[in-house]
């Protein structure tokens, strides 16, 4: 072979590789758009704090036993893994991205602190194998929420106190509202909310046309759960007992007599945690409307995946869980790496 052609073949070789190694990186680094109608997590689980979340076949919590650092699992609970060293919440997600707050100043172990607070805050993206970590923005976030491919995260303090939007790309930052607007509840594109700026209605906003919202209900509506055109939530007006009603109104129908701290939506039925004096306790209202008590004590955090419910006791602070099935007792829940 001559030897200009063979140097020519090595350069073409090196070339070729180059540029397959560029197409690769700019893939691997190149967020892809969502579908539209996508929605970061349910409802039900972002209005208990948003510590768990099921996507790409994994589970993603924040985990009680390691500082509430962000762990992903199997939905079986096997093949524990660590992501982050400090508190995260409002876990949400699509394709092969996880979206949530890390908030290193609610972190107990050596991460967290005041020392960390000017580095370790805000909303981050990570991919689902824990990989490309990153901070989209600084920001003391209470809620967040993935629609298609933007990020609305509801601040209370500083210049920029309201719903905010971030695209899943960490382009263009804005404060979309100054209403304190919980975007937990989306259905359809659109956010459900409890007003709080002038009522305690069920308030409703399209952010594909506008920041403009509209009332839908009257009373006293917190943490909704919108399905199709019924909406399910605590009415603070009677008690905070369990209700459920037309998103359009009509004959409000209550669920439970008990007075309710918290619940979520199941396949099962609607768990719900009451701490009313003399009968406190995790309850299931099953699929045929029968009320039984699954565990007693206080508790809050009410997360659901395909397998599992998974609470927290308002005294200890330790996770427990449930499986749907019904094929087990109440436990702690102890991830194992």
């Amino acid at each position: 072979m001559p030897k200009n052609l063979k140097t020519i073949l090595i350069v073409g070789g090196l070339v070729t590789a180059v540029i397959a190694a560029a197409v690769i990186f700019v893939i691997d680094n190149t967020i892809p758009s969502n579908p539209k109608g996508t929605v970061g997590s349910s409802a039900g689980n972002l209005n208990n704090g948003g510590y768990f979340l099921e996507i790409d076949g994994k589970v993603f919590f924040s985990n009680t036993l390691d500082n509430y650092s962000l762990y992903s699992m199997d939905p079986d609970e096997t093949h524990a893994k660590q992501i982050t060293s400090m508190y995260v919440d409002s876990i949400c997600g699509a394709g092969k991205y996880v979206y949530f707050n890390l908030d290193s100043t609610k972190s107990a172990g050596p991460g967290g602190g005041f020392g960390a607070v000017a580095k370790f805050y805000g909303v981050y993206r990570c991919k689902t194998n824990g990989k490309k970590q990153e901070c989209l923005h600084r920001e003391l976030v209470k809620k967040l929420q993935l629609i298609d491919n933007d990020l609305y995260y509801l601040v209370t303090v500083g210049n920029n106190a309201g719903l905010n939007r971030i695209s899943t790309k960490g382009h263009d930052p804005e404060l979309f509202s100054k209403e304190s607007i919980d975007p937990s509840c989306v259905s359809d594109g659109r956010i459900y909310f409890t007003g709080l700026e002038y009522d305690r209605g069920l308030h409703v906003m399209d952010p594909s046309r506008s920041a403009a919202s509209q009332k839908l209900l009257d009373g006293t509506v917190f943490f909704p759960i919108v399905e199709n055109d019924t909406v399910y939530y605590l009415d603070g007006s009677n008690n905070y007992r369990l209700t459920r009603n037309s998103i359009y109104g009509g004959n409000a129908v209550i669920l439970s007599p008990d007075r309710v701290d918290c619940f979520n939506i199941s396949p099962v039925g609607i768990f719900y945690a009451t701490s009313q004096e003399g009968d406190r306790a995790l309850k299931l209202i099953d699929n045929s409307g029968n009320i039984r008590t699954i565990f007693e004590g206080v508790f809050n955090s009410l997360c659901v995946t395909s397998k599992y419910l998974y609470f927290r006791s308002y005294d200890t602070g330790v996770t427990y869980h449930y499986p749907l099935d019904g094929s087990g007792p109440v436990s702690p829940f102890q991830p194992v790496k």
